[in-house]
């Protein structure tokens, strides 16, 4: 697999990081974090999912590390806090997918927690009015979340883990859609602002 660096920043309606495939490799990891830092410093408008959330808060003075809770498998229930989020104000929770080991365990300074779960303490961040993360998955449907749980059964996710995701599949309601249009609304909103 050939991974290339970004460009030089130039103007994007919107950058969004999700993958974690870039954990292979330092260097691309190094030279993310400068391109999210002039991103941050244009104001570019900015998504993370999952490491793009880790990497995001890394890049700007966060900690991410194996979290020692183990894996976050299944739909994940997050408790809306705050009132200057992306989420509308008469959103008390919400539900997405996760999958992952690692997490933001030490927000950066000036980000803002939005959602929060006893699993996760940071898991949707903003920064001003042009970053938004989440360390949960909105773009994954219920079917790809227990095809994923599956193919991770015992290896590298603990049998017991994943069969309490694959409950949490079959018994939570998923809010992806809305959540997909939260991101969609605040991208729309960071752009009109950087281009005012």
């Amino acid at each position: 697999m050939t991974i290339k660096a970004p460009p030089e920043m130039t103007y994007y309606r919107y950058i969004i990081l999700k993958h974690r495939a870039f954990l292979l490799c330092l260097s691309w990891m190094l030279k993310l974090n400068d391109f999210i830092r002039d991103a941050d410093a244009k104001k570019q408008p900015l998504i993370g999912i999952c490491f793009g959330h880790q990497i995001i808060a890394d890049a700007l003075g966060g900690e991410v590390a194996r979290f020692d809770g183990g894996w976050g498998v299944g739909i994940h229930r997050y408790q809306h806090i705050g009132e200057d989020s992306a989420v509308p104000a008469n959103v008390a929770s919400f539900a997405i997918c996760a999958m992952h080991q690692y997490q933001v365990t030490v927000k950066p300074e000036r980000a803002r927690v939005f959602a929060q779960s006893d699993f996760c303490e940071n898991a949707g961040l903003l920064y001003d009015n042009h970053i938004l993360t989440l360390q949960g998955h909105p773009e994954f449907s219920k079917a790809y979340e227990v095809a994923l749980i599956e193919s991770h059964k015992s290896n590298p996710v603990p049998a017991d883990i994943s069969e309490q995701g694959l409950v949490s599949v079959d018994k939570e309601t998923l809010d992806s859609s809305d959540v997909m249009k939260w991101i969609t609304d605040f991208i729309t909103a960071a752009h009109q602002v950087r281009t005012a």
